[in-house]
């Protein structure tokens, strides 16, 4: 299939061209995506979500794409698939060692004082 071929298939939401599309291209997003800690879930909605973009970016009349369809596709996927990883990671929390092991005992005014050692611990270190 030639890189037109594609676009309008996607455009007109051509069954045949989006199961070829899958056929062909879902396996190395998956394995690509399965190679950086995602699941195939991650995968699917990748895969999904590139297919969106190559849609509104192909109702453009001046839209071309200058080397293979697959390759642009797996370019967006990849693009996608790694925004959406640096913003998991952005937004996980982490928990200090101190603070977990505090959390399983009863005796609040400890624990107070103990974060609060600590804390006056860390500044001094920061300031050397």
């Amino acid at each position: 299939m030639t890189n037109t071929d594609y676009l309008e298939g996607v455009l007109n939401g051509d069954p045949i061209v989006l199961r070829k599309m899958y056929q062909t291209m879902f396996p190395l997003i998956l394995k690509m995506v399965e190679g950086q800690s995602g699941s195939e879930d991650d995968a699917r909605d990748i895969f999904q979500e590139a297919t969106i973009v190559i849609y509104s970016k192909a109702q453009s009349p001046d839209f071309r794409i200058n080397f293979q369809f697959n390759t642009y596709f797996t370019a967006v996927c990849r693009n996608l698939w790694l925004n959406r990883r640096s913003k998991r990671s952005a937004s996980e929390v982490t928990i200090r060692e101190d603070v977990k092991l505090l959390a399983g005992t009863d005796d609040l005014e400890l624990n107070y004082l103990t974060m609060e050692r600590q804390q006056v611990f860390d500044d001094a270190f920061a300031k050397l």
